[in-house]
């Protein structure tokens, strides 16, 4: 009944440990079969013809490598034969007698957030979340002021500050209407001014409307004197008052009698003799 199985085996460095069920253990010393081949690989040559790879070692016999399965020679010229970006921002690569690949880019989608603003404040040109750029150096200071302009017969010279004149020639302009009044004449039954001109076209004025023949027959009546205020009266019309107190003197001369002499105060005298009775007895 003796079944035991080898167990607990086992190598270690060049002990080889050999177990056995239920019993002892054997240790082998194999370091007497540890072979010191140390050949190189002396060449390598593969044959352009068969595709035959050939190994050689150093004191060994050289193996031969059959690799012409391998050989693929001028059939990887294929070419891409589209690409096209769906609505999900996924590109599909297509390639000529192969398989189509896709790459996603939507991770790359960043519509609608470009919306950058401009501002200019006074030479300062900035971008919204962005930089700002000096414009000073290309303002221009040309200042310059309209002078010595001038008109010289139909010869209108523009001129400005420290720049170049320019003369513009106004003659296109230049009317030549020298045309006279040659007629007027007033229609008396109508009352209607028609006015002629020199090769022109007559015109008519109707004065109808200023006409007011046969109505102007006031009479003076009303007029008055009260105290200084003469009233001068106007037949169907408005009355005016003249102030004639200016006109009113102050004369309170004395008279004076002297013999037969009758004078007046700042005044002449008169002889009476003639009048008086000088026979009184």
């Amino acid at each position: 009944t003796d079944d035991q199985n080898i167990s607990g085996s086992g190598l270690s460095g060049t002990d080889l440990t050999i177990g056995i069920e239920n019993g002892t253990n054997e240790v082998v010393d194999l370091s007497s079969l540890v072979g010191t081949d140390d050949q190189n690989i002396e060449s390598l040559a593969v044959d352009a013809g068969t595709n035959v790879l050939t190994v050689g070692i150093e004191d060994g016999t050289s193996q031969t490598v059959d690799l012409s399965h391998l050989d693929d020679a001028g059939t990887d010229d294929q070419n891409l034969t589209g690409a096209s970006l769906s609505g999900a921002n996924v590109l599909q690569i297509d390639i000529e007698n192969g398989t189509s690949t896709t790459v996603d880019l939507s991770a790359l989608d960043d519509a609608g957030t470009d919306d950058q603003n401009l501002t200019l404040a006074g030479t300062d040109l900035s971008i919204e979340d962005g930089n700002t750029v000096d414009l000073s150096g290309f303002v221009s200071t040309d200042d310059q002021n309209i002078a010595g302009s001038g008109l010289s017969g139909t010869d209108l010279t523009i001129g400005i500050e420290n720049g170049t004149n320019q003369v513009v020639d106004l003659s296109s302009l230049v009317g030549t209407d020298d045309q006279n009044i040659e007629s007027l004449a007033v229609d008396a039954g109508t009352n209607v001014l028609t006015v002629g001109i020199e090769d022109g076209t007559s015109q008519t004025v109707d004065l109808s409307h200023l006409d007011d023949a046969g109505t102007d027959d006031q009479n003076i009546a009303g007029s008055g004197l009260s105290g200084t205020d003469l009233t001068i009266g106007i037949e169907n019309g408005t009355n005016q008052v003249v102030d004639l107190s200016s006109l009113v003197g102050t004369d309170d001369q004395n008279l004076t009698l002297a013999a037969n002499t009758l004078s007046i105060e700042d005044g002449n005298s008169v002889d009476l003799s003639g009048y008086l009775d000088n026979t009184d007895d």
